[in-house]
């Protein structure tokens, strides 16, 4: 069996619009968005069978924007031309998905994208609400963030499937664009792994410090996006 990998990179994973992400958020399995590139490309390469594997990966409402997140895509079997799979997976999945960089690559990328999901700061972009006023104060606190230190417990959310732990993570830089006295955007540079709705809300108080208790008062997450993945 001939095992073909291809180094690909992935932008605008995900939804579109927010009925696509209602969608998409049934699917906990995450399948969506893999099923979008692996069915279309293995016709195309005569595969028997392929494999996903990402750097990474994000909650299923969450977009994927900026350049993408990086993922090999192992084919089973069978070549094709590259350039008609790439045209196919985009064309198929307009305003959806989009592929790009797509080349053929080698088993030593494996450990290269693991790397990388290890390493790389992330940056996004959420929508919060907050209690009380957004006041000047507050927005200046938020915005002096420089690597702050974050202890996080597993969330509740992921409880039962991840093993309870507190991880140490890094918030480098905030900032913030005031939309009324009681939303914002909230933009953040952190470490890779860091729980971002967690660090919002707190959980209950099992991600300490949080925007929460830095302001104050109440806060909670209304939309997540991934801007970019930093070297």
């Amino acid at each position: 069996v001939c095992t073909c990998c291809l180094d690909v990179f992935e932008g605008a994973l995900g939804a579109s619009n927010r009925a696509d992400l209602v969608a998409k958020a049934k699917d906990w399995s995450g399948r969506q968005d893999v099923d979008a590139i692996g069915d279309i490309v293995l016709p195309h390469f005569h595969a028997k069978s392929y494999k996903f594997h990402t750097a990474g990966r994000e909650d299923v409402d969450v977009r994927m924007l900026g350049n993408g997140r990086p993922f090999i895509l192992e084919l089973i079997g069978g070549r094709a031309p590259v350039a008609r799979a790439l045209r196919k997976v985009n064309e198929t999945n307009a305003d959806r998905v989009e592929i790009r960089g797509f080349q053929l690559t080698d088993k030593k990328r494996f450990s290269v994208l693991q790397a990388g999901a290890d390493s790389k700061r992330k940056t996004y972009c959420c929508v919060v609400w907050v209690a009380e006023k957004l006041t000047p104060d507050r927005v200046a606190t938020l915005n002096s963030i420089s690597d702050l230190a974050v202890a996080q417990k597993t969330p509740v959310r992921v409880l039962h499937r991840r093993t309870l732990l507190t991880r140490p993570k890094v918030i480098h830089s905030a900032n913030v664009t005031v939309l009324n006295d009681h939303y914002m955007l909230l933009r953040l540079t952190t470490s890779a792994g860091t729980y971002v709705k967690e660090f919002v809300h707190g959980d209950l108080g099992r991600t300490l410090p949080n925007v929460s208790t830095l302001l104050g008062c109440d806060a909670d997450i209304l939309q997540l996006d991934v801007e970019d993945l930093v070297e």
